[in-house]
């Protein structure tokens, strides 16, 4: 960010609210904070976890597994041979 640019922003900002005397300082920050939230990404909002589907041919200890964690996957272990995928 370029002193030039808050420099700028800052300008038209004294113009926008009427060229009030005394301010400076404040459209100054206040340019400053503007240009910076323009450099930083915004976050993508997370996604919600799809439940998993239980059917009625599904053993009862498994749909309590399921309902337990949510329906999200379990976690990856480490074995010997390498990782595998945990099952439930």
């Amino acid at each position: 960010m370029k002193t030039d640019d808050i420099c700028k922003e800052a300008y038209y900002l004294w113009e926008s609210q009427g060229r009030p005397h005394g301010r400076d300082q404040e459209f100054w920050f206040q340019a400053e904070m503007l240009l910076r939230s323009r450099l930083v990404p915004q976050a993508k909002p997370a996604s919600p976890v799809k439940p998993t589907r239980v059917s009625n041919a599904t053993p009862p200890e498994t749909q309590a597994a399921v309902k337990a964690t949510n329906g999200t996957k379990p976690a990856a272990t480490k074995t010997a041979k390498g990782i595998r995928n945990a099952k439930a």
